[in-house]
């Protein structure tokens, strides 16, 4: 299943980690060869510059995106979860999406997805549709979606 991507507007994803930030930083110490993705790592000045200042339809402009860090609740739990995207530093340059899964009285559940494609950056929420789908994709470009699995993983389609 594909989901078009158009210039990324998304009702949640600041930079600002907030409770995830702690847990970000561990499981990157704990895996030294990735670091964590940051916009100019993007190379898509125009398009940063036309999700965070202009609305074209149902889209909203949205002034906090960030292509690599995204917010929301992915598995419709009822809780926030965090996504961002990281680069393996070996000589493979591979970019992947970890997903921290918030869960009552324990920490976040990591999942790290097979390897991306690109530069793809990270979309959720409105105006898509319900419900919704943590998406990863190019701009104005076919996406694909993380796909809550039942062992509380995700399956990217």
């Amino acid at each position: 299943m594909l989901f078009t991507v158009l210039l990324g507007w998304a009702t949640i994803g600041p930079a600002n980690h907030g409770a995830f930030d702690p847990v970000v930083k561990r499981w990157l110490a704990s895996h030294p060869l990735y670091r964590q993705l940051e916009d100019k790592d993007c190379h898509c000045e125009e398009e940063l510059l036309a999700v965070r200042t202009q609305s074209r339809g149902a889209w909203r402009a949205n002034p906090d995106y960030h292509p690599y860090v995204m917010r929301g609740d992915f598995n419709g739990d009822g809780r926030a979860d965090e996504a961002v995207v990281v680069e393996d530093q070996a000589k493979t340059r591979q970019r992947r999406v970890l997903i921290l899964t918030a869960r009552p009285d324990k920490p976040p559940r990591p999942y790290l997805s097979p390897p991306l494609s690109g530069t793809a950056a990270l979309f959720f929420g409105e105006p898509r549709p319900k419900p919704h789908r943590l998406l990863v994709g190019e701009f104005e470009a076919e996406g694909q979606a993380f796909m809550p699995s039942t062992i509380g993983s995700y399956r990217l389609r």
